[in-house]
């Protein structure tokens, strides 16, 4: 029997951490599909979840996915909402599976962002959200600002809260290669899942089509309990694990569901009785249907906030595409069209862009020389710059200086 996590318990802890650190700190049970927030209207008079059901399932997907990948890296995450506020997740593993997690945040990194709607992806609901209730808004505008070296501290508070409802290490090396799992799968006979057909429910997967997968996993489930043996039913719901992996791999170029997938698999590994499997299939598979729709935009959009955090924090040093494409560890071509795509400009133009804001207001500080601005910014000849400042802004950074101090 897999021990449980003490939701009760997780609550208290929780509510702690928040009146302590003064950070909001949710508890997300992973087979509940719910936010819990034991501190609800103290840090923030309200959170987007609470409004909007749409906005709700991002919510829960997004952190998740943040506590999935925390789970495969052996130590807590942060990261980006489509709002442009920073979170952290510490996942809680029990007999090798993710049983829940804590995720604290709802801040900004560094400096405040006014605008928490520059991008376009995914951010209609959001829009919609925030003109129908301008006090959630001001809610999250009002969110706490920290540096990085107190960003590490919190997440490493958090880690030890998980760590102390997990019955293992939370190890990298604890954990199976995907690709492994995947070939060590295909050593089943093929021909013992003849009597489970899942042909509706794939082509519904492909489509991304919810309501016509619910339909035909409600099918597939009636299927898996007339089933003869537990084996079948595995080796139906294995190569159904691999479909969404190598479709997703297809689809976007990379796997974004490679964490819930090798988390499957383990949680597989520990269930024998048939009617056991086919309740798992039925929250598990639904759980991952829907976040195949949502988890990709919401990469999307974690991706470019690190990279726009990024590109603020560093402007002033040299550093190119591939070095932001690594940094946010997607590949350059797909991160070029992306941010193109969602910011309006290429990376080089925002990234320029910047470094000329940057500029103007160095330029209107008399007590900087105008020789040393260059270097300040990010740009190694004095001559290139100047060219570019003219192009941008029609004048030259002296005149520039001239007219505004």
């Amino acid at each position: 029997m897999t021990n449980k996590f003490d939701l009760e318990k997780a609550k208290n802890i929780a509510r702690d951490y928040a009146i302590s650190t003064g950070m909001e700190c949710l508890v997300l049970p992973a087979d509940q599909g719910s936010i819990i927030n034991p501190y609800n209207g103290v840090i923030h008079d309200c959170l987007c979840y609470g409004f909007n059901s749409d906005v709700a399932r991002m919510c829960i997907n997004l952190h998740a996915e943040g506590a999935y990948l925390a789970k495969s890296a052996g130590f807590p995450q942060s990261y980006y909402c489509p709002m442009g506020l920073l979170h952290w997740a510490s996942p809680v593993i029990i007999d090798g599976c993710l049983k829940g997690a804590f995720i604290a945040g709802h801040t900004f990194l560094n400096q405040s962002q006014e605008d928490i709607l520059s991008f376009k992806s995914i951010s209609g609901k959001h829009k919609k959200l925030l003109s129908s209730y301008p006090k959630l808004k001001k809610s999250l505008l009002q969110s706490p600002i920290i540096n990085d070296e107190r960003l590490q501290s919190l997440k490493n508070m958090l880690d030890v809260i998980a760590r102390s409802f997990t019955d293992e290490d939370i190890s990298e090396n604890d954990f199976h290669d995907i690709r492994e799992a995947f070939r060590k799968s295909y050593d089943y006979d093929p021909q013992c899942t003849k009597e489970i057909s899942w042909h509706t429910l794939l082509t519904a997967i492909r489509d991304n089509d919810i309501v016509a997968a619910g339909k035909a996993l409600d099918e597939f489930l009636k299927e898996i309990r007339q089933a003869t043996d537990s084996q079948t039913v595995h080796v139906a719901l294995t190569q159904l694990i691999i479909f969404i992996y190598d479709y997703s791999l297809e689809k976007e170029g990379q796997c974004f569901l490679s964490e819930r997938c090798l988390n499957a698999f383990n949680e597989l590994e520990r269930i024998d009785d048939i009617e056991e499997l086919a309740v798992w299939a039925e929250n598990s598979l639904k759980a991952m249907f829907e976040a195949s729709t949502l988890i990709p935009a919401l990469k999307n959009a974690d991706m470019l906030f690190k990279a726009v955090q990024y590109i603020q924090d560093h402007y002033m040093e040299k550093f190119s595409l591939q070095d932001i494409a690594d940094y946010v560890h997607f590949s350059a071509p797909y991160f070029s069209k992306v941010f193109k795509k969602e910011i309006g400009v290429t990376f080089t133009k925002y990234l320029t862009n910047v470094r000329i804001e940057k500029s103007k207001q160095l330029l209107k500080n008399t007590g900087v020389a105008l020789s040393d601005i260059p270097t300040l910014v990010g740009f190694e000849e004095q001559s290139y710059f100047t060219r570019v400042f003219r192009a941008t802004t029609g004048v030259s950074p002296g005149k520039y200086r001239t007219r505004n101090t």
